[in-house]
């Protein structure tokens, strides 16, 4: 029964092989006769993949590489020496092996590829060469390296199309060092690099500076916030629900409360939502112990939002984290009133931060990748000199200004527990940044679903 089995395996293989060659033989216009190859090189390739239709897929990506001739691909496939194990994972592994000593250099073969394996979300070329190339000594060109492994690699149209890995079973391989041998690569050490390369691409591409965080401070310090402070009830929130989710008519929907004119108003179901959501981030700001790292700016620009009336604080949540609209004026009156001075520096914060948003809508696409991922790959590094003082220099000089872009591509909440975890790992690397090392930060999460 299971020899059956094997037989029906092998002739599905045999099929899928003959029909994947004919088929390179008619795209490329191969000159050689047909059937290509010759029959008994086709028995030899189907006895060598045996019942692994990994392998098999495999060996056709590697033939019909756009970068080779198929000829001379398929006869060094014929002669390429590896052993059919009766496990797949066997067979596969030496096939790897196998596939990538034909690189120019496989030793970087084997770097690039862990590179990709171990990247928190796909990247095209150019991004990966703008993200790896940061240091003196980094000279990567990932698109002539890798378009060598085109059976291994999806190697895309143009250098700005994703680069992923053709099966997951390379990232097993990869990540196992009894598996991969002697051309192991440790994924600490990779994951060094790529922390390395997002902090230096963020030391560099980050502005030093952003009119948001003093205008933050100004509100802060504002006498007339105080009177939207007794407005924090329930039944004020109700009457602001009534405004579209949108920051400026927010507030020209707040000022108008303040007035007292608030009859013949519906609720808008969305505004609830988004309030619902933006309390239950409030609540993780709120219970975030900011005492210990008091001197670094992206916690004063924390602790100046968290300080505002839930009611002002809402409309700057809501311009990081909703579709901008067209509304651009904000409140205004004939006579003066501290009150409107105070929406008035909302809605320029608001301002701010859609100007902050249209900005960044021109960063690289490794900016990006950098400011989301540079706390995972820093979490699984091997630290050593080099990181620890690009780590220390961030934090002091840039965390602030990628609190602010890290808001705009995700939600507070996020980049909120980011911090938690970054700080966790200052510590326990015994960084030169001054706050109280036996101040923790708090489990925001646990605190806050105990204050709810």
């Amino acid at each position: 029964m299971i020899s059956e089995q094997c037989t029906g395996i092998s002739e599905d293989i045999r099929l899928f092989l003959r029909q994947s060659f004919d088929k390179t033989h008619k795209l490329r216009r191969l000159q050689c006769p047909k059937p290509w190859p010759p029959e008994e090189v086709l028995s030899r390739l189907v006895d060598r993949v045996g019942p692994h239709f990994i392998t098999g897929s495999i060996i056709v990506k590697f033939v019909e590489s756009l970068d080779h001739d198929p000829t001379d691909r398929m006869d060094l496939i014929d002669h390429i020496s590896f052993n059919t194990s009766s496990t797949s994972e066997s067979s596969v592994d030496d096939f790897y092996k196998s596939i990538i000593s034909t690189a120019d250099d496989p030793k970087q073969a084997y770097l690039h590829l862990t590179i990709v394996v171990n990247l928190a979300s796909v990247l095209s070329y150019s991004q990966l060469d703008d993200l790896l190339n940061r240091g003196p000594n980094q000279k990567f060109d990932m698109h002539t390296a890798l378009s060598q492994l085109a059976s291994l690699v999806h190697t895309p149209d143009g250098r700005d199309s994703a680069v992923e890995v053709c099966h997951e079973s390379l990232c097993d391989f990869l990540s196992d060092p009894i598996r991969c041998g002697e051309q192991f690569i440790s994924h600490a050490v990779v994951h060094r690099l790529l922390a390395y390369s997002s902090l230096s691409i963020m030391m560099k591409e980050l502005p030093d500076d952003n009119p948001l965080c003093s205008r933050l401070s100004q509100l802060a310090t504002e006498s007339g916030f105080m009177s939207f402070r007794a407005l924090d009830n329930a039944v004020f929130l109700s009457l602001a629900m009534c405004s579209p989710p949108e920051p400026l008519l927010f507030l020209s929907m707040l000022w108008h409360i303040a007035q007292g004119q608030y009859t013949g108003l519906q609720d808008d179901s969305r505004t609830k939502l988004a309030l619902q959501y933006f309390c239950r981030t409030w609540q993780v700001l709120q219970h975030l112990d900011l005492s210990a790292v008091d001197a670094l700016p992206a916690f004063r620009v924390l602790a100046n939002i968290r300080s505002l009336p839930v009611l002002l604080a809402f409309p700057i949540f809501l311009a990081f984290e909703s579709p901008r609209s067209g509304q651009t004026r904000s409140p205004s009156t004939s006579e003066y009133d501290h009150r409107i001075e105070t929406l008035d520096i909302v809605a320029k914060i608001v301002a701010d931060v859609h100007a902050l948003k249209d900005q960044h809508k021109t960063d690289s696409g490794a900016l990006d990748y950098a400011c989301t991922h540079w706390v995972y790959h820093l979490s699984l590094a091997e630290w050593d000199d080099d990181l620890r003082s690009i780590v220390t220099a961030f934090m002091r000089q840039k965390l602030q200004q990628w609190l602010l872009k890290a808001w705009c591509l995700q939600d507070l909440e996020t980049c909120l527990r980011t911090l938690c975890e970054v700080l966790k790992l200052c510590l326990a690397a015994n960084l030169p940044i001054h706050f109280d090392p036996d101040a923790q930060c708090t489990d925001a999460k646990t605190k806050a679903e105990e204050g709810v």
